[in-house]
C-alpha cells in the first residue's frame, strides 16, 4: 500500500491536521528534481542546495507536528491526573470513571499511533528524497531531527507509562 494512503486510512480523524503533509513534502521532490534536471541546460542548482531547501521544509513540518503533538500530549497528561486522582482515594472504579478511562486510554493509543505514524512518513519521505537524488540524509536526519527525536522519546516511555496507569484502574 503506498504511505499516502496508509496516511490516509490510519489517521485519527479529529487529528487529521496534525499529521505529516506528506503529498505536499513529496511535490517539493518532484519539482526539485525537475530543476536539477534544468541544472543539466546552465542553472545552478545543486543536490546539497536541493537537500538544504527539502530539510528547511521537511523541519518547519516535523516543528509543526511537535507543536501539535504537545498541545494533545499536555491535555492527556493533565486528564490522567484529574481521572486518576479521585480514584487513589476510593480504591474502586465508578461507571463514569471507567468510560474516561477507556476513552483516555483509547486517545493515548492514538497518540502513540500519531508519533509512530509521522515518525514513518518523515523516514520515508527523506528515504524518497534520497532516492531521488542519490543521496544518503535519512539516517542522520532520523537521529538528529530534534521535534522527533522528542516525540518518539514520549511515545516509547513517558505514553505506555500513562497508558499502564489508566489500564491498571
Amino acid at each position: 500500500m503506498k504511505f499516502t494512503y496508509q496516511l490516509e486510512y490510519n489517521a485519527f480523524g479529529p487529528w487529521h491536521d496534525g499529521y505529516i503533509q506528506y503529498k505536499r513534502l513529496k511535490r517539493l521532490i518532484k519539482q526539485q528534481r525537475h530543476n536539477l534536471a534544468a541544472t543539466e541546460e546552465g542553472a545552478t542548482i545543486t543536490p546539497d542546495d536541493a537537500w538544504q531547501e527539502f530539510e528547511k521544509a521537511l523541519c518547519a513540518e516535523m516543528d509543526r507536528i511537535s507543536t501539535y503533538f504537545y498541545n494533545i500530549y499536555a491535555r492527556l497528561t493533565t486528564s490522567v491526573k484529574q481521572h486518576l486522582a479521585p480514584m487513589e482515594a476510593h480504591k474502586h472504579v465508578e461507571s463514569k470513571h471507567r468510560k474516561e478511562c477507556i476513552e483516555l486510554f483509547a486517545e493515548l493509543n492514538e497518540l502513540k499511533n500519531f508519533v509512530q505514524l509521522n515518525s514513518e512518513g518523515a523516514r520515508k519521505i527523506v528515504k524518497k528524497f534520497d532516492k531521488f537524488n542519490g543521496t544518503s540524509h535519512c539516517g542522520d536526519f532520523m537521529a538528529t531531527c530534534q521535534p522527533l527525536v522528542a516525540m518518539q522519546h514520549e511515545a516509547q516511555t513517558n505514553i505506555p507509562a500513562m497508558i499502564s496507569d489508566v489500564e491498571t484502574r
